[in-house]
C-alpha cells in the first residue's frame, strides 16, 4: 500500500490538481492569476505527451532461509524469503506460503512481511519433526504492487536434524568500535551479528544508546536482514566530546528465538567535528583490468570507511556484459574489511569484458555518497575456479607459549575469502571444557586475514583452541575442506600477558648514532646508514671519520651543533632546535622504556645466551651477558607487530661473536635495549634493535648492529664505534 499511495501522489494528484486550479482560473477571469503559478515545483505540470510506462517486471525470490537442500535444520526454525521487490502485504498470508511434511501433511504457522527488507517470515506454531524432509512453497498468488506474479510456484526443500538451535547469537563487530575516540557526532552506528536475527526483536528497546549523563538518545533501528547488521540512527547530531554508551540487550533474538546470553555493552567518544567525507572504493577484486578471472568467482569492494549497508544493494552495485545488459545476482555488505560482495546468479560467460560499478547510491554511516560512480573492467577466463581456500599461517602459531592475555588472534589465506563468511560462528576460540570466548571478528581484504579480537584478556597459563570452519569460502564459493584447528598457551606471567607497545622514538627516528658527549670512529672503515648526530657535545667532538671532507662512512645526514666537527657535518649552529629535539625525544623515549607504566616486568639477569624471550617486557638489576659465541632468540610467535622491551639498572654487555636472533617473524624495529649504565658490544658481535644507554655505548671491533646507538642524559659519555656496522632497522 505505501508504494501505491506513492504512485498515486507523483502520478495522479498533479493531474486533478491542474484540472481544479484551471477550471477555478476559468470562473474567475478577474482574479490575481499570479496567485497561481502553473511552472511552480510544488505542483509540476506533467506532460500530456508523456505516457506512464507500467510495472510490467516480475518479482523475483533473492534468498530464503534454509536454502534449498539444507541438512540438519534446527527443529526450531523459522522460514525466511526476500524478494526482489515491494510485495502486496494483502497477498503474503497462509493460503500463498505454506510448508509441508514430505506426506502432505499441512504445517500450521503465522506470516510476517517486513517491509523495509522485502522479506516474509514463516512461524511454524509448533517446533519441526526431527530428521524430517520439509517442502516450502510460495505461491504464484503472491504478487508485488502492480498485481505482478512469480513466474511459477517457488518451491524448495530441506531436512531437519536431530535438536533445536539453542546456540546463543553474538555480536561480530560494530562501527564505531569500543573504545573508539573522535567519533563524528553525525554518525549512525551499525552492528553486525553472527547470524540471522529476527526482526521482530531488534527494536529501540533492544538497541540503545545512552549519552554519559545517562541521557537516553532517542533514534530509530532499523535492520539489515541480508547482512545481518543492525543500525541506530540518532535523531539529532550526538553532543560534542561526549562519552556514549551502546546496548544491544538480551532481547534480541536469532530466527530460532535464542537470545543473547548477556546484553553487549560497548563505548564511544565523539568529537566536535561533522563528517563531511565522502567516501572512497580502495580495492576490487578482480581489480581494474584483470584477465582470465574465474567464470564462477563473486565481485568484491572494500571502502575507505564504514558504510551503511542498508545503500550496498543490487542497485547500488552493478555489473554489466558487454551489451550494457545487467547481470542478475545478489549483493551483500559485511563490516568486517568494509567489504561489499556481489555473487551472479549463474556462471558468467567465458571470455568477455565485464563493467563493474558502484554508484553514488552508496554512503557512509553519516550519509556521505561517494563522489563519483566507481567503475572498473575484467576478463573472464574459460574454467571456473573449484580449489579450496587453505590458511597458510596463524598468529599465534599452532602450540606457540606465552602469548599475551590481550592477544589478537589471526589466519591468514592464501586468497581471498567472502567477508560475509567471517562471523563469530565461523572463527571460534574456545578455553578449557570448550568454553566459547567472546569476541569481535574483523577481515583484512589486502592481506587475506581473518582477525578474531576477544572482548577482554584471556586468562593466563591457558591453553586456548582457535577453530575456524568450513563454513568459511572463498570468492567463488569454494569452502574449506576441512576445519583448520590450532592451540596456544598463554603467558605464566604479567611480563609475557600483556603485550608491549614500540618506545616512541619521535624525531630520533632517523639517527643511526644519537650522541650527548662524543663520537668516536676507530680503525676505519665503518658503515653506518642513518643520520649521525651529537648534541650538546661540541662538533670537534666527532673524530676518527676517514675523510673528514665527505665522511664516507655516513650513508645519510650527520649534524654538528657547531662548525667545529667534521667538514662533511650539517652545522645546526642556525638552526640548534633540530637536534636538540631529537636529543630531547630521545630522553623521553628512555623514560617510556623504563617508565612502570609498562606493567611488571619479568626478571632477568646474568647470562642470557641459549634463552628463547617472547614478547614482553623484561628488566634486570644485575649485569646483563651474552657469552662469547653465546645466541640469544627472541621469538615473536608468527607476530611482525611484537614488541620485546629489555631494560637495565646496570651493564649490558655481549661478548664476541655472540648474537642475537630474531625468529617467527620478530623485526629489529621492536626490539628495545635500555640501560642506565653502558651498553658494550663483543668483537664480530651480533646486535639487532635499538639500544638507549645512559653512559657509554661501545661497539667494538666488527659490531655489527641492526638498529641504533643512542645515549642520553647528564652522564652520557661516548659512543664509539670501531669498524663497526650500523643500520637502521628495516621498516
Amino acid at each position: 500500500m505505501i508504494t501505491y499511495q506513492k504512485t498515486f501522489k507523483q502520478t495522479w494528484l498533479p493531474i486533478l490538481l491542474y484540472i481544479f486550479m484551471a477550471a477555478v482560473m476559468v470562473s474567475c477571469d478577474g482574479c490575481n492569476r499570479s496567485t497561481f503559478d502553473f511552472n511552480s515545483s510544488a505542483v509540476p505540470v506533467p506532460d500530456p505527451s508523456v505516457t506512464p510506462v507500467p510495472d510490467t517486471t516480475v518479482p523475483l525470490i533473492l534468498s530464503t532461509t534454509p536454502v534449498d537442500g539444507a541438512v540438519d535444520v534446527p527443529i526450531n526454525q523459522m522460514i525466511t524469503v526476500r524478494f526482489s521487490e515491494d510485495m502486496d502485504v494483502t497477498t503474503v498470508n497462509e493460503l500463498n506460503i505454506t510448508l509441508k511434511k514430505a506426506d502432505s501433511t499441512l504445517v500450521t504457522g503465522t506470516v510476517d512481511y517486513d517491509l523495509t527488507n522485502k522479506k516474509v517470515t514463516f512461524i511454524p506454531n509448533s517446533i519441526l519433526e526431527r530428521n524430517t524432509t520439509y517442502t516450502a512453497m510460495i505461491s504464484t498468488d503472491v504478487m508485488d504492487m502492480a498485481a505482478n506474479k512469480l513466474e511459477g510456484n517457488y518451491i524448495w526443500e530441506f531436512s531437519t536434524g536431530a535438536s533445536a538451535d539453542i546456540i546463543a547469537p553474538t555480536v561480530s563487530l560494530t562501527a564505531p568500535a569500543d573504545g573508539d575516540t573522535n567519533v563524528a557526532i553525525n554518525r549512525i552506528l551499525t552492528v553486525n551479528f553472527s547470524e540471522e536475527m529476527d526482526v521482530l526483536t531488534i527494536t529501540p528497546l533492544t538497541f540503545t544508546l545512552m549519552a554519559d549523563d545517562e541521557t537516553p538518545v532517542v533514534g530509530t533501528v532499523e535492520l539489515d536482514i541480508t547482512n545481518r547488521i543492525a543500525t541506530f540512527t540518532p535523531e539529532s547530531v550526538l553532543g560534542i566530546d561526549t562519552i556514549y554508551t551502546a546496548t544491544i540487550t538480551t532481547g534480541a533474538k536469532d530466527l530460532d528465538g535464542v537470545e543473547l546470553e548477556i546484553n553487549y555493552v560497548w563505548e564511544f567518544t565523539t568529537s566536535d567535528i561533522i563528517d563531511d567525507t565522502a567516501p572512497e572504493v580502495n580495492l576490487t577484486a578482480p581489480d581494474d583490468g584483470d584477465i582470465d578471472v574465474p567464470v564462477n568467482q563473486a565481485l568484491t569492494a572494500s571502502f575507505s570507511e564504514v558504510m551503511n549497508g542498508l545503500t550496498i544493494t543490487e542497485t547500488t552495485f552493478i555489473v554489466t556484459d558487454p551489451g550494457l545488459a545487467l547481470v542478475l545476482g545478489t549483493v551483500d555488505y559485511s563490516l568486517a574489511g568494509s567489504v561489499a560482495t556481489f555473487t551472479p546468479d549463474s556462471a558468467l560467460d567465458v571470455s568477455t569484458v565485464y563493467t563493474a560499478k558502484i554508484t553514488i547510491g552508496a554512503k557512509d554511516l553519516a550519509a556521505n555518497a561517494l563522489a563519483a560512480d566507481y567503475v572498473w573492467e575484467f576478463t573472464t577466463g574459460d574454467l571456473p575456479d573449484n580449489i579450496p581456500p587453505t590458511i597458510i599461517a596463524t598468529n599465534p602459531a599452532d602450540d606457540d607459549d606465552f602469548v599475551a592475555i590481550n592477544k589478537t588472534i589471526t589466519a591468514t589465506f592464501d586468497e581471498s575469502v567472502l567477508a560475509s563468511t567471517i562471523t563469530t560462528e565461523n572463527y571460534k576460540l574456545t578455553g578449557p571444557g570448550l568454553t566459547v570466548v567472546n569476541g569481535v571478528v574483523n577481515y583484512d581484504l589486502v592481506n587475506d586475514i581473518a582477525i578474531f579480537n576477544p572482548t577482554g584478556n584471556l586468562a593466563p597459563n591457558t591453553l586456548f583452541t582457535a577453530t575456524i570452519t568450513t563454513a568459511v569460502k572463498d570468492l567463488a564459493g569454494n569452502p574449506m575442506e576441512m576445519n583448520y584447528v590450532w592451540q596456544f598457551t598463554t603467558g605464566t606471567h604479567e611480563a609475557q600477558t600483556v603485550a608491549q607497545g614500540v618506545v616512541p622514538l619521535g624525531s630520533s627516528f632517523n639517527y643511526a648514532i644519537l650522541a650527548a658527549a662524543a663520537i668516536s670512529n676507530l680503525n676505519p672503515p665503518s658503515s653506518i646508514t642513518g643520520d649521525v648526530g651529537l648534541n650538546p657535545g661540541t662538533g670537534a667532538g666527532i673524530t676518527g671519520f676517514s675523510s673528514p671532507l665527505t665522511c664516507p662512512e655516513v650513508v645519510g645526514t650527520m649534524y654538528a651543533v657547531d662548525a667545529g666537527g667534521p667538514a662533511c657535518a650539517v652545522n645546526l649552529g642556525a638552526a640548534p632546535n633540530l637536534i636538540s629535539d631529537a636529543q630531547d625525544d630521545a630522553l623521553a623515549a628512555y623514560n617510556d622504556a623504563m617508565s612502570v607504566a609498562r606493567g611488571t616486568a619479568a626478571s632477568i639477569s646474568g647470562n642470557l645466551a641459549g634463552l628463547t624471550l617472547y614478547p614482553g617486557l623484561y628488566e634486570s638489576t644485575d649485569t646483563i651477558l651474552i657469552s662469547t659465541n653465546g645466541k640469544l632468540y627472541l621469538d615473536a610467535q608468527g607476530d611482525p607487530n611484537a614488541v620485546f622491551v629489555i631494560r637495565g639498572t646496570s651493564d649490558m654487555t655481549t661478548s664476541s661473536g655472540s648474537e642475537v636472533v630474531l625468529t617467527k617473524g620478530a623485526q629489529a624495529k621492536n626490539v628495545f635495549w635500555t640501560t642506565a649504565t653502558a651498553i658494550t658490544l663483543g668483537v664480530n658481535s651480533i646486535m639487532k634493535g635499538t639500544m638507549i644507554a645512559g653512559t657509554a655505548l661501545t661497539l667494538n671491533g666488527g659490531a655489527n648492529l641492526e638498529g641504533r646507538a643512542i645515549n642520553q642524559g647528564v652522564s652520557a659519555t661516548q659512543i664509539t664505534c670501531d669498524a663497526c656496522t650500523i643500520a637502521l632497522p628495516a621498516l
